[in-house]
């Protein structure tokens, strides 16, 4: 009988863990969402978010005021047990074009059973997101674009924060310059909202071994773009 095991990569809430995702997808920006206010937007209490940020090993990235909630103890996540027996994985890239002879070629690298299934799972996830954006948006689906995106935690799990952001773009450039959007979306940036989940569940096969990976966080996000 085929086993199936469940990993919670981000948070077992939902709400919490597409929180979570709203706040990587800020790094770097000139004028990120307060905490509060993101938590709010997810109907979450904000201590809430701040704990499951620690947990996650990503408060020093997304927040450099983050602080664990007074008179609390939080320890981040130990990885589950059955992660603890599974070994490397051996992953293969296909199609790479090989610049010596012109002609493709595969490359593979090892890493992690726990990196391999997370990789897996968020690839997934993409496609999944990038199926629904072609079914609501036919030809303009290529205007967005789902992609995964990763940040590197404290935590001993997940070792790697893998997440799928779909960005929308915005044109930044002078009205008198070539455009950096030609083909601007006809849908408003809300709609993205309305079609996509904010989390998903994905399962990945392995060795006879079913691994559903749940709360995926997917992030419609504007991205500026400039000529």
């Amino acid at each position: 009988m085929n086993t199936t095991f469940e990993l919670v990569p981000f948070h077992e809430d939902a709400a919490v863990a597409a929180a979570l995702g709203t706040l990587l997808i800020q790094r770097g920006s000139v004028d990120p969402t307060p905490l509060a206010e993101i938590a709010r937007g997810f109907d979450i209490d904000p201590n809430q978010l701040t704990v499951a940020a620690i947990k996650l090993g990503v408060e020093d990235e997304i927040l450099d005021d983050v602080a664990a909630p007074e008179g609390e103890q939080i320890s981040q996540r130990s990885p589950p047990e059955f992660l603890a027996s599974k070994g490397s994985v051996t992953r293969e890239y296909g199609g790479l074009r090989d610049p010596g002879s012109g002609e493709s070629t595969t490359r593979t690298n090892e890493m992690s059973f726990q990196s391999w299934l997370l990789v897996e799972a968020t690839k997934s996830a993409r496609e999944t997101v990038n199926q629904l954006l072609s079914d609501h948006f036919d030809d303009e689906a290529a205007v967005v674009r789902a992609g995964t995106q990763a940040a590197i935690g404290t935590a001993a799990f997940p070792e790697r924060v893998l997440w799928v952001a779909v960005s929308y773009p915005i044109d930044k450039t002078d009205p008198k310059t070539v455009p950096a959007v030609p083909n601007p979306p006809s849908f408003p940036f809300d709609r993205l909202g309305e079609i996509l989940p904010q989390t998903l569940d994905v399962p990945v096969e392995h060795g006879g071994e079913t691994f559903l990976v749940r709360n995926i966080p997917v992030v419609p996000f504007r991205e500026p773009r400039e000529y």
